[in-house]
């Protein structure tokens, strides 16, 4: 009842945590295996499968299927393609620039247990991306050689630009972009409608004249593609610098991209963030587009002042208030108001009056006696006065929400105005802010050229000081690998070098260590064929070794080979261990069982530790069993063994 590979593909790490931790309970003694696998079902449950009766299949609750002993499906995949995990529905998309697939969940937060949560990655195997990485709800999930999702690091490693707004409502091939109408200069506007004639006039191709246009974007921050998608350097930059942190390629920005992120992030020619995007180390990251504007001539951006705001027009009160009144206003609540009562009371009135009239005329020419009929007849004159009400009353309330729809379009035009002045301020503002960014930029590229020419020559003299600093340590590690000592090297020699006292002393300790496993390695070699030649005729090391045949191995394979491990070797298989001193025998036993590098799968109770194995070994639980046809050992449970 173990953690499955279905638990690993379809629950979050608390909840497969959870289920070692009910199993070890179980292990221990301290809880029924009853109750664990019941809790381990709960778990598994809320995530939309069972773990059957030994917790080792995936039996779909959607599906109602089994998958049978084995668990899932035959090729081991995810019943549901990856797209279902932890009880949570995913839908995948396209990438972006880099083509990473986006693996997003349907919803955000789920409950459980009366907490709220809040979805994170999808987890689940996927054998298509195997040896590849998705994006999920804002991390990036790395897959292995199987398709195994093995780790989800916060922030994404891809970027999708965004459409351009004339892109979006048609007008991007006649108008151009309105992002260059918002970020570009004057001149350089111009610029680009001179390219875009051009490529009308066929002097150009639509390559051509986009890698033009964006040699001029570029400077700016940004580009766009034909298609009128915008690329925002800086979010780009940031990132690559993910992708770079993570061991992802990533695009290298052309000339004119690396000039502004040269110039954003103080030459750097980068960001140094770290994978969450925040500045690491000493780097200082550059002061930003409007800092830098506002550094231009004595009175800095628009003589001095902040760009314009909106702080509203002054007839927004009033637009609010007769919109509320608009909203809250219906026919029911108006007959209650003073309007209609007094409407009422006047058509109700005239009814009394016209019916008595009518009462009357038929009653004198009965002699003066009331009949049903000249009753009937009243009422229906009564009847029309009140009909006449009602639609006198719904002409008076439409007219009034007439005369409040009137004045609120009044009061919105009379707004528009208002923001149409602010947009004039702040297009003359944005004018004047274009023409002092020109007359910067001029300034830094002058700035830039010097700053070049000075670090050619610094780099120059660098490299030749490094050229002697490196010759001078090749000849130093040369002389200490042949078994030299510090105390009798040239000191004009370690001077070039540049290496410290204690330096010197690390490396010549190093090279005597190498030298004497070296030494050891060829002793222990002699001495091994030796022992091994002694074994051949029948010597055995005597009492069972502290190690089973399973950590034996496995010690070996990770290079751990000593006296008590070959010793072991050479109880469990009859000869000595052959660490290549001399022919492979090919005899090396096997375990039947394995799960993995590190674990042994006991039917009907899953997979435990060498160390739990031997532990259930030395408590009569497990039984260990040696086959010579097969040349291989098998762990089972002690059915006869009662157990706590």
């Amino acid at each position: 009842m173990a953690v499955s590979k279905y638990d690993k593909e379809n629950l979050s790490q608390k909840d497969q945590d959870r289920i070692a931790d009910v199993t070890s309970k179980a292990q221990r003694g301290e809880m029924s295996w009853a109750d664990a696998h019941k809790e381990a079902e709960n778990i598994r449950n809320n995530a939309g499968y069972s773990g059957g009766r030994y917790g080792n299949e995936y039996n779909s609750k959607d599906s109602g299927s089994s998958s049978g002993s084995s668990g899932g499906s035959s090729d081991g995949r995810n019943q549901n393609n990856g797209l279902h995990f932890n009880g949570i529905d995913y839908t995948q998309g396209s990438g972006g620039i880099y083509g990473i697939p986006t693996i997003d969940s349907d919803v955000k937060n789920y409950k459980q247990g009366g907490v709220t949560y809040q979805v994170g990655a999808n987890m689940a195997r996927r054998p298509d991306l195997a040896g590849k990485v998705a994006i999920s709800n804002g991390y990036t999930v790395f897959y292995d050689k199987d398709g195994y999702a093995y780790k989800a690091s916060k922030g994404v490693a891809d970027y999708t630009p965004h459409k351009d707004i004339n892109a979006g409502n048609g007008t991007y091939n006649n108008a151009g972009a309105w992002t260059d109408n918002e970020m570009l200069s004057t001149a350089d506007r111009k610029e680009i409608t001179d390219i875009r004639k051009r490529l009308q006039r066929g002097e150009i191709t639509g390559d051509e004249a986009n890698q033009l246009a964006n040699q001029i974007r570029s400077g700016y921050g940004y580009t766009i593609d034909k298609q009128g998608n915008v690329t925002d350097l800086l979010a780009l930059s940031a990132v690559d610098a993910r992708r770079k942190e993570w061991g992802l390629g990533s695009n290298d920005p052309n000339k004119a991209q690396q000039n502004f992120l040269d110039l954003w992030y103080n030459g750097s020619g980068g960001p140094n963030v770290d994978v969450l995007g925040r500045p690491v180390g000493n780097q200082q990251q550059g002061v930003g587009l409007e800092t830098i504007l506002s550094q231009l001539g004595q009175s800095g951006i628009g003589g001095g002042s902040s760009a314009p705001e909106w702080q509203g027009s002054q007839w927004d009160d009033l637009l609010n208030q007769v919109a509320n009144e608009l909203a809250s206003m219906n026919y029911k609540d108006w007959t209650q108001g003073d309007q209609y009562k007094a409407l009422a009371d006047r058509y109700g009135l005239q009814g009394q009056m016209s019916m008595q009239d009518v009462l009357g005329q038929i009653s004198s020419r009965t002699g003066g006696l009331a009949s049903s009929y000249a009753t009937t007849a009243a009422q229906q004159q009564y009847n029309q006065f009140m009909s006449q009400l009602e639609d006198v009353a719904r002409q008076m309330y439409s007219s009034d929400r007439s005369d409040l729809l009137d004045k609120a379009n009044m009061y919105r035009q009379l707004g528009k105005d208002d923001y149409n002045k602010y947009l004039d301020d702040l297009g003359q503002w944005n004018t004047d802010r274009n023409f002092q960014y020109g007359v910067y930029r001029d300034s830094v590229a002058d700035k830039r050229y010097a700053d070049e020419t000075a670090w050619e020559r610094e780099q120059y003299g660098n490299t030749q000081s490094e050229n002697q600093k490196s010759a001078a340590r090749d000849r130093i590690a040369a002389y200490l690998a042949a078994g030299g000592k510090i105390g009798n090297l040239d000191q004009d020699l370690i001077a070039a070098s540049g290496l410290t006292t204690s330096e010197l002393i690390a490396q010549e300790n190093y090279y005597a260590k190498q030298d004497a496993q070296q030494q050891a390695s060829a002793t222990r070699k002699s001495s091994g064929s030796g022992s091994r030649s002694g074994s051949s005729s029948g010597s055995k090391s005597s009492g069972k070794p502290t190690l089973t045949a399973a950590q034996t191995l496995n010690a070996l394979e990770n290079g751990i080979v000593n006296d008590t491990t070959r010793a072991a070797y050479e109880y469990y298989y009859g000869q000595p261990y052959d660490d290549g001193g001399t022919e492979d025998t090919g005899s090396d036993a096997s375990i039947s069982n394995r799960h993995g590098d590190s674990w042994v799968d006991i039917p009907g109770h899953g997979r435990f530790s060498y160390q739990e194995v031997q532990d259930y070994i030395d408590s009569g639980k497990v039984i260990e069993s040696y086959d010579k046809s097969t040349n291989t050992y098998s762990y089972r449970w002690n059915t006869n063994k009662k157990t706590k």
